[in-house]
């Protein structure tokens, strides 16, 4: 039987092995997880390298595990610590380049990954899917200017 882990602060983690879990009648069951460090360091991957948005609960992890507090994180993304705290309680969604952003970080500091090549290409993808709002200009006495448009 797999064992649900939510003791890692998310819903949908589940370990196949190396969990022992033993019985105490005083003090219910006892839990012990083989190398803890080295889950996380699984789960965070699995994270980093998700397809799809990223959770509030997800992002929260990533952080953790790159040690940073919410202000931390909130200077190295240049956003307020209060906005750290909607994404991660689920307020608000987190901003797709910021979540591309704390992926690819977490996957060079722990991995050495060089992720730069798939950060750009996730980005023209995000790029590709803006609609952007045409900007005409006509040149005029040798100035640009918004270009007049006949009716």
């Amino acid at each position: 039987m797999n064992y649900h882990y939510t003791e890692s602060g998310l819903d949908n983690v589940y370990l196949k092995n190396g969990v022992t879990i033993e019985h105490d009648e005083e003090h219910g069951d006892l839990i012990s997880i083989t190398n803890t460090r080295g889950l996380h360091k699984a789960i965070a991957c699995e994270i980093a390298t998700k397809k799809g948005p990223l959770t509030g609960d997800e992002f929260r992890f990533l952080r953790t595990e790159l040690n940073l507090s919410q202000p931390a994180i909130g200077l190295l993304l240049d956003v307020k610590k209060v906005s750290v705290g909607r994404w991660e309680n689920g307020d608000v969604d987190v901003p797709r380049a910021t979540e591309l952003v704390i992926r690819n970080y977490y996957l060079q500091l722990k991995f050495g990954k060089n992720q730069i090549k798939e950060l750009t290409d996730q980005l023209a993808d995000l790029d590709a899917k803006v609609i952007m709002q045409e900007i005409l200009l006509e040149e005029s006495d040798d100035d640009w200017a918004p270009a007049t448009i006949a009716a």
